[in-house]
């Protein structure tokens, strides 16, 4: 493991790595004590809060604009946490513009973040709906969150295709369809597959995206049938179809 550390000594800051070869991050506090300097580390404060084999790790995970972001632990299932630009070893906060930062989600009923999706806004999808965070505001230590939606997410990755996001609901029975509205300046969704909803009854086990040659949604059922979703907003083409081996069943897909 690899930590970037300060030594605070005489009241100078040096930048040096330490190496540590099989340890755990809960080691740190016992290491520590036996170095010749005094070491603080970037991750020491989130490590040792919010991520360990008994709170749980990250369930989610994206970067953007120089920034790593981790989201959802067990013992904080609505928290997301962003590292300063460009140093994705530090997610220290302060007052500065590259300010590292971290928020929880506030709603009026308890949500687990299952994924993470950048593109316009930042676009957290939970259990229980979907939020957008925006981060246009370079001068605002911690960006804006508001909910969009409430169809609620499995722990399938929402997946971008052009400009749109599709995800699949928390019953894994469905697909929904979100994209960006300036007449409302935000988010609106539809289920997509209402006209085939008897091709997802058995509930969906694995997706993936194709964009070339051309945009397809591509999707396994339990019942071992492969799905397809062409979607072309631009020229306004969209349909299912659904494919089957005789003999065998499709278990998953990767584009």
């Amino acid at each position: 493991l690899y930590f970037s550390c300060v030594s605070l000594s005489h009241m100078s800051i040096h930048t040096r790595i330490v190496t540590f070869s099989g340890l755990f991050f809960t080691d740190f506090l016992q290491i520590s004590r036996i170095l010749p300097y005094k070491i603080i580390y970037y991750f020491n404060t989130l490590v040792k809060s919010a991520f360990n084999v008994q709170k749980g790790y990250p369930s989610a995970v994206t970067i953007r604009r120089g920034r790593l972001i981790f989201a959802g632990t067990k013992a904080q299932p609505q928290t997301i946490w962003a590292s300063r630009v460009d140093r994705y070893e530090d997610f220290s906060v302060d007052d500065q513009s590259d300010s590292g930062w971290n928020l929880t989600i506030g709603a009026n009923q308890a949500q687990a973040i299952q994924w993470l999706s950048s593109s316009k806004d930042l676009i957290v999808g939970t259990d229980i709906g979907e939020w957008v965070i925006n981060d246009d505001d370079l001068n605002s230590p911690v960006p804006t969150i508001k909910e969009q939606s409430r169809w609620g997410s499995s722990t399938f990755q929402g997946e971008l295709m052009t400009e749109s996001l599709f995800f699949v609901p928390k019953d894994r029975k469905g697909l929904i369809h979100s994209l960006y509205s300036f007449q409302i300046d935000g988010y609106q969704s539809e289920d997509v597959s209402i006209v085939a909803s008897d091709l997802l009854e058995s509930g969906i086990t694995s997706q993936s995206i194709m964009k070339d040659p051309d945009p397809i949604w591509w999707g396994t059922s339990e019942d071992g049938k492969m799905l397809g979703f062409l979607f072309n907003r631009t020229q306004e083409i969209q349909g299912w179809h659904w494919h089957d081996i005789q003999g065998g069943k499709f278990k998953q897909v990767v584009c």
